[in-house]
């Protein structure tokens, strides 16, 4: 299976060693960064801690800033890039596309309206299929380009949305070509849709900041003494926003059901949350305790840069926990909300407080997500 990968963040960069140990895949990584990955690839290739400790190591067939020739005899494209920088990438490799045999392009994770954004970019090619995953297959940490990544705990089933346009043949076709990437029990979804109204980052990250450093969290406005977990330093008030949102989210999805629309497939966030890490969860009686007892978290932290003084730490309102999930994220989920009738009060207090602090320029819904609501 020729792989290509975009993006060598913390996903991108695992899975383009992972994939490249497995004997039956040829696995390309689509990078800006292509000149520090390959200035740093050795002959064993990258090494990827497992969450045993034990480790693999797999080196990508080509890592390259030329998308020409990283698409060009591609089955499998899947993005790992933000969603705010998505309609580009795709963009950039449409001229160079195989046209002779189907092509499955992706996302991981598929949220933030990629089926539309894929189809308003790609849809006029009738061999591509579009498709996402609700969420990642594994958590992925500490990256070094070229060298090395962590994998977090896997989730034990994953689901799988094809863009609603597709015929039941092209979605099975999808799953199978997949499941030999992934060796999860993957599930079919019933419509694009369970993933956009999935509980996931783009309630999950702004909730948590905006209980650490909104305007309820008595946070004095100092630099913090060290970086902090997202998640097994989740605090109560965090906690308490994101079942706000959460029940939001529900809300939603019954007024959608109410309207024909069939999205059984799709959970409360603690119930999504345990399905998906079992017992890699020790405590889940609630929300809190799920989040900070989940192995599978342990190792991801929120983007946070050096203060000015250099002496602590503060959030990175330019990292993509703003700049994909609040424009990408909130504000589709609020917008759909609006189009619905339905009233989304703590996700669009949230929204407003964080593009209140976000730069202008990051701060846009881009349009073919702006029809959808």
């Amino acid at each position: 299976v020729n792989v290509t990968i975009i993006g060598s963040g913390n996903t991108g960069h695992l899975y383009a060693g992972l994939l490249s140990s497995y004997p039956h895949v040829r696995a390309t990584l689509l990078t800006q960064k292509a000149s520090a990955v390959n200035a740093n690839l050795r002959a064993e290739g990258i090494r990827v801690t497992l969450p045993d400790d034990s480790y693999i190591h797999g080196r990508p067939h080509l890592v390259t800033d030329v998308a020409a020739d990283a698409v060009a005899d591609a089955d499998v494209v899947i993005l790992t890039v933000p969603a705010h920088v998505r309609i580009k990438a795709m963009a950039d490799i449409e001229p160079y596309l195989p046209r002779g045999k189907p092509v499955y392009v992706g996302a991981i994770p598929g949220f933030s309206g990629f089926d539309l954004m894929a189809g308003d970019t790609l849809g006029h090619l009738p061999n591509v299929v579009i498709w996402g995953l609700k969420d990642v297959p594994y958590m992925a940490y500490s990256p070094v380009p070229g060298v090395s990544s962590v994998m977090g705990g896997p989730k034990e089933t994953l689901f799988l949305a094809t863009h609603d346009v597709h015929d039941a043949k092209q979605k099975e076709s999808t799953r199978s070509i997949l499941s030999k990437l992934f060796p999860a029990p993957i599930k079919l979804m019933t419509s694009y849709l369970s993933i956009t109204l999935t509980p996931g980052n783009p309630i999950m990250h702004p909730a948590i900041l905006y209980g650490l450093i909104g305007p309820w969290s008595q946070w004095d406005g100092k630099p913090f003494p060290q970086r902090i977990k997202w998640w097994s330093e989740a605090n109560e008030l965090g906690s308490y926003f994101l079942e706000r949102c959460d029940a939001e989210m529900t809300m939603l999805r019954h007024e959608y059901a109410r309207r024909g629309k069939v999205l059984s497939d799709v959970s409360d966030i603690r119930t999504e949350i345990v399905d998906a890490y079992g017992d890699q969860i020790s405590d889940s009686r609630t929300l809190m305790s799920t989040l900070r007892t989940n192995a599978a978290y342990n190792g991801a932290f929120i983007p946070m840069v050096k203060s000015e003084d250099g002496n602590g730490w503060v959030v990175d309102v330019t990292s993509r926990a703003f700049c994909e999930d609040v424009p990408f994220g909130l504000s589709l989920l609020v917008g759909l909300g609006a189009s619905l009738g339905i009233k989304t009060p703590m996700m669009a207090e949230i929204e407003a407080w964080a593009l209140g602090i976000m730069q202008p320029e990051h701060r846009t819904l881009t349009p073919v997500l702006a029809k959808m609501t």
